[in-house]
């Protein structure tokens, strides 16, 4: 499964497996291992959510497996205080700059509008503006959307560059898996309709192997190799410039979310190996 036009599946890349968390180096020979990894699984692009610890000096090994990248800066209220956000900014500044025949879209915070590390909606459309500013007009800019903050946000949608990015996620939604597909559908032509002329991009959408079920979701392995097929396909009949990200590549086990879901999402284990039903 190749990365030609209409068929372009990217990977969120959380990249801590087993005992990593965020806030642990790694090494670029560690990353290059890892992001190797999701290349045999048919990704053409990985999406970063921070650009610290290692994961800003992504850009050559990424050229060199022949991948594009999505790097996010990760934007929260304290860093707003602390100087982390701009720290944050100046590393995707600068890999974008270095790197602009790699960078798909450069994404300035994650679903930090309505959440409980959310920032003031002008602050986070300055950052918007600061990296617009500062980095090849080619390249798109915009920030990761939940559902609703799409639906609520749209002087963030127009302060967007070139695309818009939004995280899908049937299985929150509750819908049984042989629904997933519909429900993904009717959510980004919702949210499309709202764009204008920016490029609708999936930043996120997946299906957890483990955990608590929500509504009609259930969380088992097979359901996770239903979805990644699923999704899969769907990518390659929307015959998109931009790849949509499916969430996600590794089961990260420091990761914790209601029902005891959220170290289960990766289609590999965290010793890269895939898991069950996975191609």
């Amino acid at each position: 499964f190749c990365g030609s036009m209409g068929d372009r599946v990217g990977l969120c890349f959380g990249p801590y497996v087993l005992g990593e968390a965020p806030g642990l180096y790694l090494s670029e020979e560690t990353l290059a291992v890892r992001t190797r990894a999701c290349g045999e699984r048919g990704a053409t692009s990985l999406r970063t959510y921070t650009c610290k610890d290692g994961l800003e000096k992504m850009g050559d090994f990424i050229r060199s497996q022949g991948m594009t990248l999505c790097p996010g800066a990760w934007i929260c209220n304290s860093g707003i205080h602390d100087g982390e956000n701009d720290k944050q900014i100046a590393n995707l500044i600068q890999l974008c700059t270095s790197h602009p025949d790699v960078v798909e879209m450069a994404l300035v915070g994650n679903e930090c509008l309505e959440s409980s590390f959310s920032v003031p909606e002008e602050v986070l459309i300055g950052y918007i503006e600061r990296v617009k500013a500062a980095i090849p007009i080619h390249i798109p800019v915009t920030t990761a959307l939940m559902y609703s903050e799409a639906l609520h946000h749209p002087k963030t949608i127009a302060a967007s560059r070139g695309v818009v990015c939004v995280n899908l996620h049937p299985f929150w939604a509750g819908v049984h898996i042989a629904d997933s597909l519909s429900n993904l559908q009717e959510s980004y032509d919702l949210i499309k309709s709202k764009c204008g002329t920016l490029t609708l991009v999936v930043g996120e959408s997946g299906w957890p192997s483990a955990g608590s079920p929500v509504g009609s979701s259930e969380a088992t392995p097979a359901n996770t190799a239903y979805y990644w097929k699923t999704f899969r396909s769907w990518v390659a009949r929307q015959q998109s410039k931009h790849p949509h990200y499916y969430f996600g590549a590794f089961d990260e086990a420091w990761k914790s979310e209601p029902g005891g879901v959220g170290p289960h999402w990766g289609i590999m284990n965290g010793d890269r190996t895939p898991k069950s039903g996975i191609q």
